[in-house]
């Protein structure tokens, strides 16, 4: 019996792969890679060391919401930072508690959600990058040392960080090409890049300000969408300054036309150049009216668009644009209440319906899409 116990042993030690590792393996989400992690202090360590390594990839999944969470013995004069944030799972259409999050989140003070990352101005013009899953955080760079920064700006820097940076998004998921990658943002009417390695903020040739929306549409391609419909892309694979490959203004549909200013609610989506309605055709340089999305899901709001197909999105309906609220200047405001914005739209039905109810006055801070990621 000892002589087959040795013999299993030297057989496992000669595959080289630890068991807990197979087990990973076969994991089918990242929200079981999290529930692996909280079983004992050895099981984390496998699991840091595998999602670190070559060998994992992780699959397309349903974005969770970061938000506010509610508890009936709050009171209203309860300090902010004591009533917590929560993460809530569409697929399970529940609530996790135990996030990790840092200061500028509970301020209010994220202006942007992409790749996994929270993207945070804090009150001295510092950026940084925030994972809430893994914990791991990177420091960017000092908007007041490099930008042209007037009082005004100060002032709204302090007290409406998203009002001075609209949208901010991360190059890539990972932390591993920190030579590359970096944020790029729309600060002001301009677009600004920051990357990892350097820290100085380096304005882009934008040349149809001011912008509504900016994607990573690929692997270091950035895209930029103009309140007045122009499209601009930035390829930031080189070795030197990002470089500009695209630059249109499509024509718009009659109807879209007609309705003017709505147009200006139009996103990019990084699987394809859609809008909330639109599709753009690069060929034609136009606009091309959507009446259905098909079998994928969108996403959008103060995060980083994104378009996945429903098969990698359960709890999700599909031709659905799923949306939280982005309208900072009103957010912001003083008032009891605001950011109740959320629901899905589906095209196919025409009708907005709510995925989740809240008995929460004033949800600060504000809702954000936040794809899992464990870098």
């Amino acid at each position: 019996m000892a002589n087959k116990r040795k013999r299993d042993d030297a057989s496992s030690s000669e595959l080289g792969i630890d068991p807990l590792e197979c087990i990973l393996r076969k994991l089918p989400s990242f929200l079981d890679v999290l529930r692996f992690k909280r079983v004992c202090r050895s099981w984390y360590s496998v699991a840091e060391n595998y999602v670190s390594g070559p060998c994992f990839s992780p699959s397309s999944q349903t974005p969770w919401l970061l938000l506010p969470s509610y508890e009936e013995d709050w009171k209203e004069d309860d300090d902010k930072e004591e009533r917590g944030l929560c993460f809530f799972n569409l697929e399970e259409k529940k609530e996790y508690r135990d996030v990790s999050v840092c200061r500028e989140v509970y301020e209010g003070r994220c202006v942007g959600s992409s790749h996994g990352w929270l993207i945070l101005l804090d009150k001295k013009g510092n950026l940084s990058v925030f994972n809430p899953f893994s914990g791991a955080r990177i420091q960017v760079g000092s908007l007041i040392q490099d930008l042209e920064f007037t009082y005004v700006d100060a002032y709204t820097l302090g007290e409406h960080p998203r009002m001075l940076v609209s949208k901010a998004v991360v190059m890539s998921d990972s932390k591993k090409n920190k030579h590359k990658d970096g944020v790029v943002m729309i600060y002001g009417r301009k677009l600004v890049f920051c990357p990892y390695n350097d820290g100085r903020f380096i304005e882009l040739d934008g040349a149809h300000p001011p912008y509504q929306d900016i994607i990573c549409s690929s692997a270091h391609m950035v895209s930029a969408l103009s309140e007045a419909g122009s499209v601009e892309v930035w390829d930031f694979s080189g070795e030197c300054f990002p470089t500009k490959i695209m630059d249109m203004t499509p024509s718009f549909p009659l109807k879209t036309a007609e309705l003017g200013a709505s147009f200006h609610r139009e996103v990019l989506s990084e699987s394809s150049w859609m809008g909330t309605g639109n599709q753009l055709d690069p060929h034609e340089e136009k606009w091309v009216e959507m009446e259905s999305l098909g079998d994928q899901v969108v996403f959008v709001g103060g995060n980083h668009s994104i378009s996945l197909r429903v098969e990698d999105c359960p709890g999700c309906m599909k031709d659905s644009i799923y949306f939280t609220d982005s309208y900072w200047e009103r957010v912001d405001e003083d008032y009891s209440y605001g950011g109740h914005d959320m629901g899905y739209y589906s095209l196919r039905d025409q009708i907005v319906k709510p995925f989740y109810d809240t008995q929460l006055w004033k949800m600060k801070p504000i809702p954000f899409w936040v794809m899992p990621n464990p870098w």
